[in-house]
């Protein structure tokens, strides 16, 4: 599943006299995780679940929480 979100490269929102800005879009920083399930459902990481996905370093343009 993508998601399209963008971000104003000139911190618009923190500097609002410069209020136009070129629009990015935004990657996510999550991916499938390899392999199958080892409980639950079992099966392949397919997506269906939250535990399915991972969040990488250095993947897309989101920080970690």
């Amino acid at each position: 599943m993508t998601r399209t979100a963008f971000r104003s490269t000139d911190r618009s929102a923190s500097e609002p006299q410069r209020a136009a800005g070129e629009l990015v879009e935004l990657r996510s920083g999550y991916r499938l995780r390899l392999g199958t399930r080892a409980g639950g459902p079992g099966g392949a990481h397919d997506g269906t679940f939250v535990e399915d996905w991972e969040q990488a370093s250095g993947l897309g343009d989101l920080d970690f929480c």
